[in-house]
């Protein structure tokens, strides 16, 4: 949870830093080089840290039409199970017609008076062209909710990938395959743009995150060290949110994807309203208004 503490972050470099007569840069370098070093003085009793404890937090961003309502009452899914669902996304698709019925594998098109007039199965979209490929991916291989491991400092990064923040990915393409190709444009005239900050126990970690975090387990063997409670892991994940603090989680363009094929709870995720400020990029409402002040 540190890791997202700013304020620790710059008190740490700015200490060192006065200490020695350096600059926080210097100062981040030698945190970073000292790291195991450091680390092993604060003498942390791992036995009495317990994995069944440790919460991991990461960001997922996203956009709403209906102030996130759905994802307070139902929690956050994967797309095809958000699909399967009665909210706003569905609803919104179904005053263009568009259904999907996961059962039967197809997505389809009815008109005003209830005929299907197009119907396309989900795993066989290729012939489609780049839509069709993309969305048969999709509904294929994206059973993840995906986010970023960062420091809230480091939350620009969502500013070059801003197209999460204005519509969902797939409605494009959607409105392509069924000659609505206002059907994003009409999403992002009624969106609120978001950060949610979801906390999810370790065990919801999927194991390909492991890979990407770049910790020395393989599945068998980071599972194994969950369930037993294994110190090597508490180890590595101390270090890595010690690294993650002073570096942010960008260096490299490494340890910095999380993905989640469980559920996620409303009651574990806090909501983060954005504002687009022209010539900057999103930034978070409470920072807008409190810099108008």
């Amino acid at each position: 949870q540190n890791s997202y503490n700013t304020g620790a972050k710059r008190n740490l470099l700015t200490s060192i830093s006065c200490k020695n007569g350096i600059s926080e840069e210097q100062a981040q370098e030698i945190l970073l080089d000292e790291a195991d070093s450091i680390l092993k003085e604060l003498d942390i009793d791992y036995s009495r840290v317990s994995l069944d404890d440790i919460i991991l937090s990461f960001y997922h961003a996203t956009s709403s039409i209906d102030n996130c309502s759905d994802i307070v009452e139902q929690g956050l899914f994967p797309l095809d199970k958000c699909l399967g669902l009665k909210n706003h996304l569905t609803d919104f698709l179904k005053e263009y017609g568009i259904f999907f019925d996961f059962d039967r594998k197809v997505v389809f098109k009815k008109t005003e008076v209830g005929f299907i007039e197009k119907e396309f199965q989900l795993d066989k979209l290729e012939f489609l062209g780049n839509s069709g490929n993309y969305l048969q991916q999709r509904f294929k291989n994206d059973c993840y909710i995906n986010g970023v491991w960062c420091p809230f400092d480091h939350l620009g990064i969502f500013n070059q990938t801003s197209h999460y923040l204005n519509s969902p990915e797939f409605l494009k393409h959607i409105g392509i395959i069924f000659e609505q190709e206002n059907l994003e444009w009409n999403w992002e005239k009624r969106k609120e743009s978001y950060l949610l900050k979801c906390s999810i126990p370790l065990r919801d970690l999927d194991i390909q995150s492991v890979r990407t975090l770049g910790l020395p387990f393989n599945e068998e063997e980071f599972l194994e060290a969950v369930y037993t409670d294994d110190i090597k892991l508490k180890k590595c994940l101390v270090r890595l949110a010690f690294e993650r603090l002073i570096e942010g989680a960008f260096a490299d363009n490494k340890n910095n994807i999380v993905h989640i094929k469980k559920h996620i709870p409303g009651n574990r995720i806090d909501f983060i309203p954005l504002v687009f400020i022209e010539g900057y990029g999103y930034i978070s409402k409470e920072d807008f208004y409190e810099s108008k002040k």
